[in-house]
């Protein structure tokens, strides 16, 4: 049986690890994402059921504005996990956010939550 497939996004090892752990358990395949030429590709080419991903990269794309698009191109929903401020007031899309530091508790019902909310 297939796994959904949740593509993950997140720089600091730690907190990937942690994400990766509570989407495992909740039967999902997770894969790592470094770069943005990378999670284009995975999302024509994996149909995932959501990405998880930190604001702000070493790179230094811009987490929203990147979101957004993909959202907008892929219909993917987008969970943030960021350090970050506020995302800009966008009407037409909306992004679930866990601010750092988080407890592993909160993670776990943000992520749970989200899912349930779409099915899956």
């Amino acid at each position: 049986m297939l796994r959904p497939v949740v593509l993950l996004a997140e720089d600091d090892p730690v907190i990937a690890l942690d994400v990766r752990w509570h989407l495992e358990s909740m039967q999902m395949e997770v894969i790592d994402v470094t770069d943005l030429d990378q999670l284009t590709e995975l999302c024509l080419k994996k149909s995932p059921k959501g990405l998880i991903m930190n604001v702000k990269s070493p790179t230094g794309w811009d987490g929203w504005a990147f979101g957004a698009q993909l959202q907008n191109t892929f219909c993917i929903p987008v969970f943030f996990i960021t350090g970050a401020a506020a995302p800009p007031v966008n009407k037409a899309f909306s992004f679930p956010v866990l601010n750092k530091p988080f407890t592993r508790v909160q993670l776990k019902d943000h992520l749970g939550h989200w899912f349930e909310v779409r099915g899956h």
